[in-house]
């Protein structure tokens, strides 16, 4: 029997709007529901969301097992966040080592990244794919998928501001 074979694509923020990278194939659309009908029948998406959309936020909290620490989070997010927490999904991510018992008895503690994606950005980016059965590998970051892309290459992806007036970014790649 001939294993099947799925064919994986990438939808990602495009400057109008987003944009269908698959078998090397690249379609632009306003939207992500203007992209289902060029997707493959076979097809696994992974999502890449708008970095702008993304809101990444460092903690020093007790070391903690992860259910206990989302708790934590969650309640962190409630002071920092310019919307209700309830409005957001986030992840947890230790990023730091243990810092250890300060010798009080009461544990360590550790630096906590906490990614938060307003919940109105997952449902514009997946949401259509969802309801078209369309199954969903990954939902992730587009800056990330930029620097994987780039990772290995023995290059480097460089922006920069083109001066502290100007909001307009130059790039560059050094070999």
């Amino acid at each position: 029997m001939k294993a099947r074979t799925e064919t994986e694509a990438l939808i990602c923020p495009d400057p109008s709007g987003w944009r269908l990278e698959s078998r090397g194939l690249v379609v632009n659309g306003p939207t992500v529901e203007d992209l289902v009908g060029r997707l493959p029948s076979d097809v696994v998406v992974s999502v890449a969301l708008d970095s702008a959309d993304v809101l990444v936020s460092l903690f020093r909290l007790p070391t903690a097992e992860e259910e206990e620490l989302r708790g934590m989070v969650s309640m962190q997010l409630e002071k920092v966040l310019p919307f209700p927490v309830e409005e957001v999904a986030f992840g947890v991510k230790a990023v730091g080592p243990d810092l250890g018992d300060d010798g009080s008895g009461g544990g360590g503690e550790r630096e906590v990244a906490a990614i938060s994606v307003p919940l109105g950005s997952v449902e514009e980016a997946c949401g259509v794919l969802r309801s078209s059965g369309v199954r969903i590998r990954a939902v992730g970051v587009y800056a990330e998928e930029l620097g994987r892309r780039w990772a290995g290459s023995g290059e480097v992806l460089a922006f920069w501001m083109e001066d502290r007036k100007s909001t307009r970014l130059n790039s560059s790649h050094i070999t």
